[in-house]
């Protein structure tokens, strides 16, 4: 009940903001009541440094953190390079969900964790995962409930800027290789599949439903001297 305004750059997104478009928006909340919202988007008439440019989906999924029958859940995904791309990042957004009692470190909402991408066989980047939201980033303070409390890669009532990684160096190449590992060393002991959990006795309950993920969304963006559209 407290409203707040927000803004975000998204000149990166300009090849997809074209003509009419159709936006589907999604809150994933408790209590009710709804909520309303409005979308403005400002346009600018500018010089842009690159004439045409383009973005591609690489993973918009949900996946388990800690998960001991599968610590590396995001599949790998090999990416085609267009030709004369001059420039290339990836933009990329995680958020952290679950806590409680039945998982193991408040994860993932509530646990530090860091996660790397990988191009090929070099890591570069390192992702920290951790918000903090106190006072809160969007100016957005003073909200009923735990928004006080720092977070993976969110902070209540306020947009979570994506984390923007520079590929230059892959520009000549025809293909690369994408991975995005999570943190390894940790595990969810309260997690269904771990053989070793007993509930009542190291965890409240095993099969709770309440266990650690991330939300997760990729994006490979490459502007390009001629139009490709």
């Amino acid at each position: 009940n407290v409203a707040c305004n927000h803004g975000i750059d998204l000149t990166e997104y300009a090849s997809l903001l074209q003509g009419e478009l159709e936006f589907h928006v999604f809150i994933d909340t408790w209590g009710t009541g709804g909520w309303m919202l409005t979308l403005d988007l400002e346009y600018t008439a500018g010089n842009p440094t690159y004439a045409y440019s383009m973005v591609n989906e690489i993973w918009d999924g949900d996946y388990n953190f800690g998960n001991p029958s599968n610590l590396q859940p995001v599949p790998e995904t090999s990416h085609l390079v267009l030709e004369n791309t001059q420039s290339s990042n990836l933009i990329l957004s995680t958020t952290g969900h679950g806590w409680g009692g039945n998982n193991t470190g408040n994860a993932a909402e509530f646990y530090h964790a860091k996660h790397n991408i990988w191009v090929d066989n070099s890591k570069v980047y390192l992702q920290d995962l951790w918000n903090t939201c106190n006072p809160n980033p969007d100016n957005c303070s003073g909200q009923q409930g735990t928004w006080t409390y720092n977070r993976a890669g969110w902070c209540p009532g306020a947009i979570s800027p994506p984390n923007k990684i520079n590929l230059d160096a892959y520009n000549a190449a025809d293909t690369i290789l994408l991975k995005y590992k999570f943190q390894s060393s940790y595990k969810d002991l309260c997690h269904p599949n771990n053989p070793g959990c007993n509930s009542g006795v190291t965890c409240q309950n095993c099969n709770a439903g309440s266990n650690p993920h991330y939300y997760v969304c990729l994006l490979y963006t490459s502007p390009s001297p001629r139009d490709k559209r």
